[in-house]
């Protein structure tokens, strides 16, 4: 199937290759040394539920996640209903690999990999597992140019027949090897094998290998920065892509490995993967070096987004136009649809941690459209089912509810979406009531109106006789009797923002009204006390002239109606500078009366500012100087531990715990406050004497570990045991480890043994205060 990609470093046992290999490995060993490997957090992904309505009948639920389920779980009023299941990644062949690059995959499910360090194939039967012993198929007769030996094995594929083809990298051909060969059998030089150059019979390193239905052999160039195109008997190639020399043109490939992996769909289009310019680019039939590509994935930078890749190796192309591509530097495969713009993660890392996955190289995919990965430095190949055909992410609800589904990963990870409440459709309906439907001149009428299947975000259009009434709104709307005359009647039309209604309108009931005539009783209002804090009840009492025998009393606040039929009226709600008003009508003739109009006195309680903390060493202590307004006239602090006085506004705290006070005041309005106050015990100054940089996530960076409040690490450096300074950090906050040495120089791991370190701190005060020790790095 498709080819496997270089890799960054080799082992010492590649010293018998042949130096150009050699050094070529060095320089990829040192491109991949920058490459950014992500941490897996838990559950590192979200899902999202949509609908395309929430009315029953036309809802469709769909849910959107940039992880692959291995398991979507739906849910109804809190009840599972429907689980969809997939199934796990798992190890398929590891048994006696060293060094893999390449893998396929023949018709009858048994898996080849290419084991370099061995220089040999191996063929693992279908079903088995990561104890199964591979058997050679082609090579393990070490190093060299004999027929049936391999120095390089690298790209792999299996055609219709069964031959196997297998890039003989440093030895500048492709063999073939027929259906049932062993390590005795003689390969078939069908590609190159005249030398390294850049002569149409030859290659400089092949890497990858494809043969369409028609036999024609497509090999990737590496060094050549081209794709050669072999016919079946043919003696020499000819280039069908870049041979332009490296560049990011698009008749060109990266100078970083070039073109790394190559497939061809069943319309004879040409795809490559091309290696350090990050991009797949797609070629048609009958290309030459001359054909422009056009970038069918990637071709963003260097990236860890959907749309990027950091070094893509190796594509592979299925019966349905898909591209399945290994991002070799985010250790993940990403499968791009034909005409998407990003790409979904498949396998790898992100999608399951069991397996693990250490350095995805080279992947092929079998007639069932599982995934097989050649992970490099795990020596392993693992099989990853390819789930997105077999889940289905939308559901049609079948009855009204709350609905919400759980996605689980394959490594028994579980994140929920969030909810949809599905409804049936529904009529929207009013109904409206008034406080009073006799009223006099000055009245202020309160309206009221009761909805059902409003929405939540309704309209309201009230009208008087028929025509609507100007700038009255809402469902409790205030009405000046003013505006009104006797016999109106008043009617509301609701405008339902509900999306699943039977209609959008509906008109209420209506009410008609009375509207006396007037006399003018007099009215005082006085208020005990006269001025109060906030949330202490005041109470107003009515001084009445010419009230009648039964008067009846309407209290009002800033115009809105209040309390009951009484002369007298207590609030604790009210707010500093809020009109009291209170309506008198007699026993037989309306009698609106104008009050002395009251403005409520409320005086604000003092302020504490929130949110204050002081930092003291062990031992030490702080004079509190609380951010307070208003005009203090008694303190309190509690609890007392640890201060001078909790009866004052500024006591000496010397606690010997981190410790929150809470201080309460009262102003001379008699009005309170409280508020907290935190003092800290704070850590001193520490510097380690040693630490051990092996990527365990535990003592692996040397840096300062605390230090006085305010202090800046001026200069943290390094010196080797000759007195060269290999490190050095400037203006780092004590504590914050990305201020420290990673163990590294120049992006190489040091040497183990002791080193020395040279500190500056300035104080908070300014003082430059100077560390000198000695640092033991251990691995």
């Amino acid at each position: 199937m498709p080819p496997s990609p270089p890799v960054a470093s080799r082992t010492t046992s590649f010293l018998s290759l042949p130096a150009s290999l050699f050094r070529r490995l060095v320089l990829l060993c040192c491109a991949l040394l920058f490459l950014s490997i992500a941490s897996l957090a838990q559950c590192p992904f979200s899902a999202t539920l949509s609908a395309t309505t929430t009315c029953l009948g036309s809802s469709v639920l769909n849910i959107s996640s940039a992880n692959t389920p291995a398991q979507i779980t739906w849910y109804k009023d809190g009840n599972s209903f429907e689980t969809l299941s997939g199934t796990p990644p798992e190890i398929v062949a590891k048994g006696n690999l060293s060094y893999i690059f390449g893998v396929t995959v023949d018709a009858s499910g048994n898996v080849y990999a290419s084991d370099l360090a061995n220089f040999r194939v191996l063929k693992f039967p279908a079903g088995s597992n990561a104890g199964t012993s591979g058997v050679t198929v082609a090579g393990g007769n070490g190093p060299g140019t004999a027929a049936n030996q391999l120095t390089g094995p690298q790209g792999l594929f299996i055609d219709a027949a069964g031959d196997l083809y297998v890039c003989d990298e440093p030895n500048s051909r492709v063999l073939e090897f027929p259906p049932g060969s062993t390590s005795t059998t003689l390969g078939v030089v069908v590609a190159g094998g005249n030398g390294a150059g850049s002569n149409p019979n030859q290659f400089n390193y092949p890497h990858s290998v494809w043969v369409d239905g028609s036999g024609n052999i497509f090999i990737a160039d590496l060094s050549n920065f081209r794709v050669q195109k072999w016919a079946p008997g043919a003696a020499a190639g000819t280039t069908v892509a870049g041979g332009n020399g490296a560049g990011s043109a698009l008749n060109q490939f990266g100078s970083v490995n070039g073109p790394t992996g190559v497939t061809v769909d069943a319309g004879g289009n040409l795809y490559v993967a091309d290696f350090s310019n990050n991009r797949i680019l797609k070629f048609p039939p009958g290309s030459t070096g001359a054909t422009l590509g056009v970038v069918v994935a990637g071709g963003n930078g260097a990236g860890s987004n959907p749309n990027q890749f950091s070094y893509c190796q190796d594509v592979y192309v299925d019966g349905s136009g898909d591209l399945f591509i290994s991002d070799v530097g985010n250790q993940r495969i990403q499968e791009w649809l034909p005409g998407a713009t990003q790409g979904i993660t498949v396998a790898g890392a992100a999608v399951s941690a069991v397996p693990s996955i250490s350095e995805i190289i080279g992947l092929t995919l079998d007639a069932a459209g599982n995934i097989y990965v050649a992970d490099q430095s795990g020596e392993q190949v693992t099989e990853w089912p390819h789930f997105p055909p077999s889940l289905s992410t939308t559901y049609t609800p079948t009855a009204v509810g709350t609905y919400y589904a759980t996605i689980t990963n394959t490594n028994a990870c579980s994140v929920s979406t969030n909810q949809i409440i599905v409804t049936a459709p529904v009529t929207p309906s009013i109904s409206i009531s008034t406080s009073s439907t006799i009223l006099c001149p000055s009245d202020i009428i309160q309206l009221s109106a009761n909805i059902q299947n409003g929405g939540d975000n309704p309209g309201y259009q009230w009208m008087d006789n028929g025509t609507p009434l100007a700038n009255v709104g809402g469902s409790n709307p205030s009405v000046p009797v003013s505006t009104l005359a006797n016999g109106d009647i008043i009617t509301c039309q609701l405008t339902s923002n509900n999306t699943c209604v039977t209609s959008s309108t509906a008109l209420s009931n209506a009410i008609t009204l009375t509207v006396k005539s007037a006399v003018s009783p007099s009215v005082n209002i006085v208020a005990t006390p006269s001025a109060s804090c906030p949330e202490q009840p005041v109470t107003f009492t009515v001084q009445l002239t010419n009230g009648g025998t039964t008067p009846a009393y309407q209290w009002k606040v800033d115009g809105v109606a209040v309390g009951s039929d009484t002369p007298a009226y207590t609030s604790s709600t009210l707010s500093n500078g809020d009109m009291i008003a209170c309506f008198v009508t007699n026993d037989q003739d309306c009698s609106p009366a104008g009050s002395d109009s009251i403005i409520a006195v409320v005086n604000p309680d003092p302020v504490i500012t929130a949110g204050q903390a002081y930092s003291i060493v062990y031992g030490g202590s702080v004079q509190l100087d609380p951010g307070i307004t208003g005009n203090i006239v008694q303190y309190t602090w509690t609890p007392s531990t640890g201060l001078s006085d909790s009866a004052i506004r500024d006591p000496v705290a010397s606690p010997t715990a981190t410790i929150e006070y809470t201080l309460t005041v009262v102003d001379d309005n008699g009005c309170t406050a409280s508020g907290q106050v935190s003092v800290r015990i704070l850590s001193a100054l520490a510097i380690p004497n040693a630490f051990t940089p092996n990527g365990d996530g535990k003592n692996d960076i040397f840096y300062v570990l605390g230090g006085p409040p305010g202090s800046i690490v001026k200069d943290l450096s390094i010196y080797n045991r000759w007195g060269q300074r290999i490190f050095l950090a400037t203006d780092a906050t004590p504590g914050d480890p990305r201020g420290g040495w990673d163990g590294r120089i120049n992006g190489t791991y040091a040497m183990p043994g002791t080193y020395i370190y040279l500190i500056d701190i300035r104080l908070a005060n300014g003082k430059l205060e100077t560390y000198r020790g000695a640092l033991e790095l251990i691995r």
